[in-house]
């Protein structure tokens, strides 16, 4: 079984650098990346491209 966080708007999650502390605590634990998300709260596309190495899913909508 693979455990997947979503990495989502208004949680802890939001942020790479807790997320991959999260993945550095907790060995098999992957990621759900939604970039919309890190848009929604300000978050640059460009501080969350290292967390792809741990995405297991992958969810792409428009976002503004």
């Amino acid at each position: 079984m693979i455990v997947a966080l979503e990495t989502h708007a208004g949680s802890i999650a939001v942020y790479p650098e807790v997320d991959l502390e999260l993945v550095a605590r907790c060995p098999g634990l992957k990621l759900t990346y939604d970039p919309s998300h890190f848009i929604a709260d300000r978050v640059p596309v460009e501080d969350t491209l290292g967390l792809l190495a741990h995405a297991v899913h992958v969810h792409l909508r428009n976002a503004r």
